[in-house]
């Protein structure tokens, strides 16, 4: 595969990747806010999000870094690095509130405090916009970078 074609790709994943946490965040979240229990609604979103997500991090971030191995332009790196970001970010920082809404979720039989799975969605927002940005980010420098 030559180069250009290995920053098509990584463009594209990049794009796959921003295009859904821009959908997420605008079409998603405010359904979350209206509905009567959020919970099911995140966990549904957060699995089907991350069935996604999680290739179009790897594979971008891969593409990239193989493109920075082959040309050693600091562009590619630097594309790599924008892509990489979401993982260990939502490893690190998002993943105790993850773990409390699926278990909210999770345990069917208990009576979920409102209060509490509103603040965890509304923590959970706030923290995706992070990713959203950071891979619209990515996707906008590859471009640029790149065509």
């Amino acid at each position: 595969m030559d180069n250009q074609n290995i920053a098509r790709f990584g463009i594209l994943a990049n794009g796959i990747f921003a295009g859904m946490g821009l959908a997420i965040s605008l079409s998603s979240v405010p359904v979350l806010r209206v509905v009567p229990d959020p919970v099911p609604a995140w966990a549904t979103t957060y699995k089907t999000g991350a069935s996604i997500a999680i290739p179009a991090i790897f594979l971008s971030s891969a593409a990239h870094f193989y493109l920075y191995y082959r040309t050693k332009d600091t562009r590619s790196l630097v594309a790599g690095l924008l892509s990489a970001v979401s993982g260990p970010y939502t490893l690190i920082v998002m993943k105790p509130t993850n773990d409390k809404l699926l278990e909210m979720n999770d345990n069917a039989t208990m009576i979920r405090d409102k209060i509490q799975s509103n603040q965890l969605i509304q923590k959970w927002t706030k923290l995706q916009w992070f990713r959203c940005i950071a891979g619209s980010a990515a996707f906008v420098y590859a471009v640029i970078s790149y065509v």
